[in-house]
């Protein structure tokens, strides 16, 4: 176990992660509670560990959904834990990574979900974002 706000590449790469072998990354529902300054460290961190081949998915918010205010929906406790939505996909684009992003709601839809849905915020919907590089 590791502290994402700590070296835990170091820790990572001291119980046996292997940089120089393609990896997988998958930080979902994850970033949005972290301080923008330490999510940004998260995503720097998969970008330096990561190996040509490599592929990272994430679920991610826009700013105007983390900024909103939640009073009266069933997730209202979870979302007022939000602390930041970074720009992982400019971020990594920069960085010579390809970035698909998705509604979640198409997935869903996609694979017969469609009560599933349904109950995805229509205003501010995630984003699913799959980044190879």
């Amino acid at each position: 176990m590791a502290d994402l706000t700590e070296d835990w590449q170091k820790a990572l790469c001291d119980n046996g992660f292997d940089p120089s072998r393609p990896s997988l990354w998958l930080a979902e529902g994850l970033l949005v509670y972290l301080e923008a300054a330490d999510a940004e460290a998260v995503v720097d961190g998969i970008d330096r560990l990561s190996a040509p081949g490599s592929s990272a998915a994430f679920t991610t918010r826009n700013r105007a959904a983390v900024a909103r205010t939640f009073t009266a929906d069933a997730y209202a406790d979870v979302r007022r834990l939000w602390r930041s939505a970074i720009n992982v996909q400019g971020y990594l684009e920069g960085r010579g990574w390809s970035v698909d992003v998705t509604d979640p709601g198409d997935v869903l839809r996609e694979h017969d979900r469609g009560e599933a849905a349904a109950q995805i915020d229509p205003v501010m919907p995630p984003q699913l974002m799959v980044a190879r590089r």
